[in-house]
């Protein structure tokens, strides 16, 4: 008699928080955007979520699964055969988002780029300022400076 099952092993994903700093240019325009800290996201491993034997054929990428152990619709990312002859399925199911001395560090490194970045930033916005108010004419400079004056006293 033929064996008509497989080995197949279900495995999902453990991925990392990083933070990191965005881009300082922006694409729109010819100025600078003001820099912020974002948080992303890296792969770290895969952990094995379900094995089990299935009838031939296999299933194929993108093809969604439904685990009756586990109570679970995973969706196939990647298949890979083993040597052994056994499937392994990648899925898009995620154990967990871990946050550790590698994410800490990421955290302190983008702070320090942020507080660098923000000088340059205030330094282009006042260079910007600057030749403004070269540009304009003599009594448009005047006109702000005086509503610059009146601004305490002044609401409207």
């Amino acid at each position: 008699m033929v064996n008509n099952k497989i080995k197949s092993i279900f495995r999902g994903t453990v991925l990392r928080r990083i933070y990191n700093l965005t881009s300082n240019r922006n694409w729109c325009s010819n100025g600078y955007n003001r820099p912020e800290i974002y948080k992303n996201i890296e792969f770290v491993k895969y952990e094995t979520l379900y094995e089990c034997e299935i009838d031939k054929p296999p299933f194929e990428i993108g093809e969604s699964v439904y685990i009756n152990n586990l109570d679970l619709i995973v969706l196939i990312e990647d298949r890979v055969r083993s040597t052994n002859g056994e499937y392994v399925y990648n899925i898009d199911y995620h154990f967990d988002t871990i946050e550790d001395e590698e994410t800490e560090k990421s955290k302190i490194d983008a702070e320090n780029k942020l507080a660098s970045a923000l000088v340059k930033y205030n330094e282009y916005l006042k260079k910007q300022e600057i030749e403004n108010n070269l540009n304009k004419k003599w009594y448009w400079r005047i006109f702000r400076f005086i509503i610059r004056i009146g601004e305490p006293y002044c609401r409207f």
